[in-house]
């Protein structure tokens, strides 16, 4: 904590659990959740050292099963320190918002701006009142917080933000969440990478000075100006004391450098096993922790840009060569030269010119060092200096252009600076890459991130009205980048029913992916919608996209406000966003079009989930689904139909009608025959017709054995043999038909204006994930589109922690003699198997198996089955039927996978797989509380397991599972 060594006292205790010391390093090395973040999120129940008093006391603090339930009885569950808020400056119709000018873009936009009152929280008193029980940092204001595994602000991020919220009339809100971060620097003389005291060792890109500016904007408020000014100062101070390691005086330049030399403590497993293998480049541990910390202040975390090693043989990044602090940044530079012009000007309208005249000179040297140090006549742009070797980047990386654009910088000669960029391989049909080399991490190619498009566009459009409109042709470049940046959002959307985090450049319509995290997919980017709003030169982009694009089909107008619509399929390959934020940043094309062809739903529905499953049936397109893929060298001088029907479920003759009816395309264009001249490289555009004559959907009488339900959520114990959704075969008699039922309605089609049916996920309404029809268990079903959205993306980033109990036959000791949280790990990737498409099976990922793990533990057995517990860490199809099968381990009772012979032997009990959904854990997709739910086996499971011996210690949980009425 050397950026704060004057902590307050509670932030100072609270640090002695969540920040360092024995009890965080061997909860976090015992793997007890998922994700290391969710231990260090939980509030404390007692004071901080009561709990480390009883720490000591434990007599094992190996025995996994204690640690956890020291944690259970000393912490709350993550998630608490929050509260939905109604902001109440959130007027329906903003005037900034009125007064667009195109009525499209306006009713969009207005539609938009509702989704504030969903992101705003306050923190609960408790946090203030017991600081020290709590990782969170006090905030006195409102705050938008990202959500999922993101539970507390984002320093860099809230810029954008801020803009958002002044672009909604929101200005009390955006001053609110300014002064949080100004507190921040009044108590810490910085502003921490976020809200928690774990991230109170590094900061991040300091943009507190442009919030100040584009608040006083809107204000004009003197008085508050000069409060904030010496609290700018302070923070610019922080960034220029050398002692910090931030500020090179024989540079004059800036790196990130973290204080801390520590695994960070929300990703405290991840950090000790990169540092582990960094052993073998010779690194010290403390050495790995310090650039860890340093890559994650960068905002950039990560990218190759920081590392040593760029990639390994296989294209994956060498991440424990991180050297971060080692690299002069030509972004953070960029935005240290803005902020001391800012203070600048701040200085200066306030009448302080010795201090404007001091400030503007520090940036005049800045700008001189960046010239002399990142600036390269021979490429026609600036670069990262690598301090390590000596030498600038080799990669070419957007910040190289788009922050000194933003910043005003053009080097020393701008037509170079926008001839390099031209030819940087950097601009892509989806806009512009965030560098060109591409290591599967989530800030390198072929990613595009939104806050950079906005930068660079607005740099460009700041060169021209430097130079002139047409003397460089930075505005048409600008404008060019915006329109394609445009309709790869669009397309992602049109196509995918979904917005994601970061884009793929290269391919427009598709997601970004890579990164640390399951795409968390990150905090709320607003700026692409800022940028449209506050860039004078993007409004006939903007109007061109709009023109060019067709109308989506994923918006349904309701009481006035454009929304769009959650689908409920998930794309192969691509992750679903990880929040709401890139929901309202990637919409801006794709609303303003919908709100010419979308029909209103005029009739109020009688609950949200109605409302949910209406929003999914598209008035424009035919029952169907859509799937794209790109052929390899395999699918060369192949019949397409023959083709499809090895990669998919259905038949070739299947297939051959859907060729002839134009539903296949290669590279966009249809294909009326199964002709075989393709290559690899094509891409094949396939849309799964369904049955049109089996559309209607209705509502269905049945019991429900019903575990929770609230406003946004049901949770249901299925039982084997009930079909989750309708689907071709199965048009009645699914749970989707008994929920409709339970809530009271009708039909599906109530309050619907006539209208073909839509995609297939209108089948699904409210489903997040599935069971088999075979498996028995806990299932959550979405009452509302917020609900779905969220639990989608939690599933999707794996916070959802499932447990399943199995019988299985076989022998297989290797499940055995594991403590609770432990067990045998199964890796084998899955994909479908050639040979029946109806199976899957073990396939090596280079022949598109995709990744696949499992931790099954052993908790009894007898001569011919083991009663497992299995926790699947990933969630393929048949995953876990597949895995015990490869262990030679398969599933009792299961035709597919299982032991014919003992399927025989016992066939009086096991009339389908042992299979049954026994927990589900996941935080609350509104209130954010951490709930788990668990469905008492069947009895036909509870017959086999009565008749097995547990294991040592299992005893007791064993007697549970087959007799419920002996636990409490």
């Amino acid at each position: 904590m050397a950026f704060a060594p004057s902590l307050p006292e509670p932030v100072r205790r609270a640090c002695s659990v969540f920040c360092e010391g024995e009890l965080l390093d061997t909860i976090q090395r015992a793997r007890l959740f998922e994700d290391s973040k969710t231990f260090v999120d939980r509030p404390l129940r007692v004071e901080p050292e009561e709990a480390l008093e009883a720490f000591k006391k434990l007599p094992d603090k190996n025995d996994t099963k204690a640690l956890r339930a020291f944690v259970e009885t000393y912490f709350e569950a993550e998630g608490q320190e929050l509260e939905p808020f109604a902001p109440p400056d959130h007027a329906p119709n903003p005037a900034q918002l009125v007064k667009l000018p195109d009525e499209a873009l306006r009713q969009w936009a207005l539609g938009l701006h509702q989704l504030w009152k969903d992101l705003c929280r306050k923190q609960r008193p408790a946090v203030a009142d017991a600081a020290q029980r709590h990782s969170a940092l006090p905030q006195r204001f409102a705050s938008v917080v990202p959500g999922g595994r993101f539970r507390e602000t984002y320093y860099w991020d809230t810029y954008w933000i801020v803009r958002g919220l002044l672009l909604s009339g929101m200005n009390d809100t955006a001053k609110g969440v300014v002064e949080n971060l100004l507190d921040y620097v009044r108590h810490f003389g910085f502003v921490p990478n976020g809200g928690r005291i774990y991230y109170l060792d590094r900061s991040q890109p300091p943009m507190l000075a442009e919030m100040v500016q584009a608040v006083f904007e809107v204000s004009a408020d003197d008085t508050w100006l000069r409060e904030v000014l010496p609290v700018l100062e302070d923070e610019y101070r922080f960034w220029m004391d050398p002692a910090l390691g931030h500020f090179l005086p024989e540079l004059g330049l800036n790196v990130f450098s973290s204080s801390g030399r520590t695994p960070r403590p929300e990703s405290y497993a991840e950090d000790v096993a990169t540092a582990e293998h960094a052993k073998e480049f010779g690194r010290e541990a403390a050495e790995v922790y310090h650039e860890l910390r340093s890559g994650a202040e960068t905002g950039w975390d990560f990218s190759s840009r920081w590392l040593q090693r760029a990639s390994r043989e296989d294209g994956s990044t060498e991440l424990a060569t991180i050297n971060a602090s080692k690299v002069v940044p030509v972004d953070l530079n960029c935005i240290l030269l803005r902020l001391e012009r800012r203070l600048a000007t701040f200085a200066r309208h306030l009448g302080d010119k010795d201090r404007a005249a001091a400030l503007e000179a520090a940036a005049e040297r800045r700008g001189a060092a960046m010239d002399r140090l990142l600036w390269s006549d021979a490429l026609g742009s600036y670069r990262d200096l690598r301090l390590d070797t000596g030498k600038p980047a080799t990669v070419p990386s957007l910040s190289d252009f788009a922050a000194p654009l933003w910043a005003g910088l053009g080097g020393r000669n701008p037509e170079a600076l926008l001839t390099s960029l031209r030819e940087s391989g950097l601009l892509q049909a989806g806009g512009a890459a965030t560098t060109t080399l591409q290591t599967g991490e989530q800030w390198d190619a072929p990613n595009a991130w939104a806050p950079l498009q906005l930068m660079l566009i607005e740099g460009l459009e700041t060169l021209s009205q430097r130079t002139g409109p047409t003397a460089l042709g930075s505005r048409e470049l600008a404008e060019d980048l915006a329109k394609r940046w445009l309709q790869n959002c669009y397309e992602a959307w049109h196509k995918h029913g979904a917005m994601f985090e970061k884009y793929d450049a290269f391919h427009p319509g598709e997601g970004g992916g890579g990164g640390e995290y399951h795409p968390q997919t990150g905090p709320i980017w607003l700026e692409q919608w800022c940028g449209i709003g506050s860039v004078p030169c993007l409004h006939r982009a903007l109007h061109s996209a709009f023109s060019s694009l067709a109308a989506p089909t994923h918006l349904a107008a309701r009481n006035g406000l454009v929304q769009q619509l959650p689908a409920s399929h998930r794309v192969r390959g691509q992750s679903r966003c990880g929040n709401e934020g890139p929901y309202l940043l990637a919409l801006s094309a794709a609303g303003a079009a919908a709100q010419r062809c979308s029909r209103i739903v005029k009739r109020a529905c009688k609950t949200e989930y109605v409302r949910f499953a209406q929003d999914l049936m598209s008035p424009e397109d035919g029952p169907e689904e859509h799937e794209q893929f790109e052929l390899d060298e395999e699918g060369e001088k192949r019949r397409l139909d023959v083709l499809l029907s090895e990669k998919y479920e259905q038949s070739r003759s299947y297939f051959g009608a859907l060729i002839r009816q134009g539903a296949v395309q290669v590279n966009g264009r249809a294909r009326k025959k199964s002709f075989r001249d393709f290559h690899p490289g094509d891409v094949v555009d396939i849309r799964f017709l369904l049955d049109e004559r089996t559309l209607p959907m209705k509502p269905e009488p049945m019991d429900l054995d019903i575990l929770y339900e609230d406003d946004h959520l049901i949770i249901v114990n299925k039982p084997a043999g009930l079909v989750v959704h309708p689907a071709p075969g199965h048009w009645n008699g699914t749970l989707v038909n008994a929920v409709l039922h339970h809530l009271g309605f009708r039909s599906l089609e109530e309050g619907l204006p006539s209208a073909p049916p839509g995609p297939a996920s209108q089948f699904r309404p409210g489903i997040v994930h599935r069971l088999d029809v075979g498996t028995s268990g806990v299932i959550a079903v979405a009452k509302t589109s917020q609900a779905f959205s969220m639990l989608s993306q939690a599933f999707s980033r794996r916070e959802v922690q499932k447990t399943y109990m199995v019988i299985s036959t076989g022998g297989r000791k290797c499940f055995f003699g594991h403590s609770p949280g432990g067990g045998h790990f199964v890796d084998i990737p899955i994909g479908r198997s050639k040979k029946d498409r109806r199976r899957m099976g073990a396939v090596a990922e280079d022949c598109g198996g995709r990744p696949s793990v499992s931790l099954i533990r052993g908790l009894a057995r007898d001569r011919d089955l083991l009663l497992l517990e299995v926790k699947p860490r990933t969630g393929r199809t048949h995953q876990i039927r597949v895995h015990l099968a490869e262990e030679h381990s398969p599933i009792l009772g299961d035709a597919c996978y299982g032991w014919e012979h003992l399927n025989r032997r016992y066939a009086g009990l096991a009339t389908r797989p042992m299979l049954h959904a026994f927990r589900l854990a996941f935080a609350h997709p509104v209130t954010g509380r951490q709930m788990e739910f668990e469905a008492p086996l069947p009895e036909d499971m509870r017959k086999l397991i009565a008749r097995m011996d547990p294991e040592p210690g299992e005893a007791e949980f064993v007697q549970s599972l087959s007799d419920p009425g002996s636990s409490s």
